[in-house]
Order: C-alpha cells, then structure tokens, then sequence
C-alpha cells in the first residue's frame, strides 16, 4: 500500500518529495516481494534505525532517500552502466513503466478507456486524469509510425498493382 502523506511532520528531509498521488495499493509478483524480504530482512535491517523507520529504501545511516540521494544513484549508475541512456532517470523508468503496461493491456485486449481507468488507478491519479497521455507519447509516437508505415505500404501495393 502506497500511503499519500503530505507534509509530514515526521519526515526529517529538508525537502520532502511532492506529494502528487492519490494513496493506492501496489501489486507485488512472487519473486518481486521474496526480493524486497530479502532487502529488509537481510540488507535494511543492518542499517542504524532501520527498524524504526516506515520508508522502505533508507540511506545506509538509517534516513529516508533524499531527492539529490536518488539523483546520485542514478548517476552513478550511468557512469557505470554501459548502454544506460544520458537521460536514464526516475522519469524515463516511470515513462517506460507506462509504456509497458499500455502494451501489456493491448495484449491482453483491454480497450483504450479501461486500459486508461487500470493505468490512472495503479498509479495513484484520479479516475479521469490524463496524465497518462503524456507518459504514454513514446509508445502513442510508436504506433503512428506503424500506422503510418501501414498506410504506405497500402498506397504502394495500390500503386503496383494499378
């Protein structure tokens, strides 16, 4: 369950993270939730606090990430990922997340507007949002290109074959 706590008076960061989500549940696999166990039983619990802390990812002195804690993270891993991509962030997971899950509900035959409902639901916006759209351009781009190639191919068969 992902909580929607705005201006918590217990939050020790100079700069707490925005709250812009409803408060929703999140939907673990098997695997995914026996690897967070393992974080926390074996790797989280040996930080200082750990046990008193409600975040899940801490800094090894026992607080809640920080904004330029995270941003570190990921530059690092860029620096040290071969193939990661320049702009490789928070965001661009978030996008991709988004885009894989439209896919996934193509697949799966789930129509544009419930497909829209799941999206909005799962990630905390409200029902009606249209947030979705814009985390959704690279995959929307995607499929006018295949439209558009489609429809040429179409035309050139048109034009051969008289």
């Amino acid at each position: 369950f992902v909580p929607r706590v705005q201006d918590d008076p217990d939050d020790p960061r100079a700069q707490e993270p925005r709250t812009k989500t409803l408060a929703h549940r999140a939907t673990l696999s098997s695997e995914t939730a026996n690897i967070l166990s393992d974080y926390v039983i074996h790797d989280r619990s040996t930080y200082p606090g750990a046990k008193k802390s409600k975040y899940v990812f801490i800094s090894q002195k026992g607080r809640p990430l920080s904004i330029g804690a995270v941003v570190a993270m990921y530059e690092r891993l860029r620096s040290r990922v071969a193939g990661l991509p320049e702009d490789f962030s928070t965001h661009m997971v978030r996008r991709t997340h988004k885009d894989r899950m439209g896919d996934a509900a193509e697949e799966i035959g789930i129509s544009p507007e419930t497909e829209q409902q799941v999206i909005n639901a799962e990630s905390g916006w409200t029902p009606q949002s249209k947030t979705g759209f814009g985390y959704q351009r690279r995959r929307l781009r995607k499929k006018a290109n295949q439209i558009g190639v489609k429809m040429q191919d179409k035309t050139a068969r048109v034009l051969r074959n008289g």
